[in-house]
């Protein structure tokens, strides 16, 4: 299966940005976590657990790296919200949507705001 080898392919990228000193090493990390994540929860047969795992830990990453009030970290919680999505966890979907939507309205950015608006009113109808 494609999916296995993409997984074993980014989890040795992660093994080795994680043992050597390069320079920007947890976002790179963190961007890897993004990927690994969404073929989890998005192939055939989503492994809901380890895709919202997965897109926590970016998400720590990302905060860690950039702050709470990033359009990167919201990138990643509208993500992680389309996951509980799927999984059919919506009270923790919205939770990622509204961490993702206050971002983009702080920061101005319409078109971003305006999908998680979308992806509100599609969770809700």
């Amino acid at each position: 299966q494609e999916y296995e080898t993409a997984i074993d392919y980014y989890d040795e990228y992660i093994d080795l940005v994680e043992s050597s000193s390069v320079e920007n090493g947890d976002l790179l990390v963190s961007d890897a976590l993004f990927e690994k994540s969404k073929i989890y929860a998005f192939r055939f047969n989503p492994d809901f657990d380890i895709a919202i795992e997965t897109m926590k830990e970016c998400l720590d990453k990302k905060k860690k790296s950039y702050g709470q009030d990033d359009e990167r970290v919201a990138l990643v919680a509208f993500e992680l919200a389309k996951i509980y999505e799927k999984a059919g966890l919506h009270a923790e979907c919205i939770e990622f949507y509204a961490e993702a939507l206050r971002v983009y309205k702080m920061k101005r950015k319409k078109a971003q705001a305006a999908d998680v608006y979308y992806a509100l009113a599609k969770l809700k109808s």
